[in-house]
């Protein structure tokens, strides 16, 4: 299969052995890991990415702790087009390459980051579902111990010209929404990624201060409910993410509305955001609420 049959996939998802087949073939490509843990877990991304290997010798580190907008008190606002394309130039993100987006966890923080790439307008990201069953099926990776990323040199960058706004909702937007629960009920759905304990208030949030709960008229679809944990968190098929949908909407099919989903800090938000386009929900773009509960 080409590169452009992968990008023209609903999703835009790469398979383990997909990949493994255009790196035998020498296909170009650049890889950008994407790994993040939650506050209150001791895991570091960009450490396991310097010392535990990557997926190709080039790759990328992106943080999304660094890539946002460093004026928000809240910890993942998508940065402006000259913040993002400060960070895209600082690591090299290509221009023309394939960029295959990956996490250590399997389908957590790797959504975002492909997101994020494709709003700001790269037509040339793919999700690869995912790094840990690709490690699991054997196939080789860079070890090398190194002490910062390895950038080409000489790659025309990626440089975005704007946001597509279309595929993000804005706090007074939402607002708006569900302070009229009947235009919400009618107009749009509303799918929560977090923990069921949370999105009810029964559990805490892992951010100190911050109560747990949900937005009126939101639905709980915690993101582990659309991977496959028998197959290291790859997503579920298109057929079987439909069943998951179907059941959060109580089995009324979702029609004209509008999905919009969140989650704690707009990071697994996005799981639910792939996964509602693998499964071919609704032609409409899908909207992340950037802001999500924090």
């Amino acid at each position: 299969m080409s590169i452009k049959s992968f990008l023209s996939r609903q999703g835009q998802l790469i398979k383990p052995t997909e990949l493994e087949s255009l790196l035998s073939a020498k296909q170009r490509l650049a890889a950008v890991d994407a790994s993040w843990y939650m506050p209150n877990n001791p895991r570091n991304g960009f450490k396991e990415f310097l010392t535990q290997g990557r997926l190709i010798r080039n790759a990328r580190y992106l943080d999304v702790d660094e890539v946002k907008d460093p004026d928000s008190p809240y910890s993942h606002m998508l940065p402006s087009v000259e913040v993002f394309n400060q960070h895209a130039k600082r690591l090299g993100l290509p221009k023309d390459d394939p960029i295959i987006v990956y996490d250590n966890a399997g389908n957590f923080s790797a959504p975002r980051v492909a997101w994020m790439l494709e709003i700001f307008g790269n037509k040339n990201t793919l999700l690869l579902d995912n790094y840990v069953e690709y490690k699991a099926q054997g196939f080789p990776i860079d070890t090398a111990e190194i002490k910062e990323p390895v950038v080409e040199a000489n790659v025309a960058s990626f440089v975005s010209s704007a946001l597509d706004k279309s595929r993000v909702i804005l706090f007074e937007e939402l607002k708006t929404i569900v302070e009229d629960p009947a235009q919400a009920a009618r107009d749009y759905v509303i799918f929560d990624a977090r923990p069921n304990g949370r999105f009810t208030g029964r559990d805490p949030e892992p951010r100190p201060g911050l109560s747990s709960g949900h937005v009126p008229t939101a639905i709980s679809v915690p993101f582990p409910t659309v991977l496959d944990a028998a197959s290291n968190n790859q997503f579920l098929s298109a057929a079987a993410l439909r069943e998951v949908f179907d059941k959060a909407l109580g089995g009324k099919p979702l029609g004209d509305r509008q999905v919009i989903v969140m989650c704690g800090s707009g990071v697994t938000a996005c799981v639910i955001e792939r996964a509602v386009r693998i499964a071919g929900l609704t032609d409409k773009p899908v909207r992340v609420y950037d802001g999500s509960w924090t």
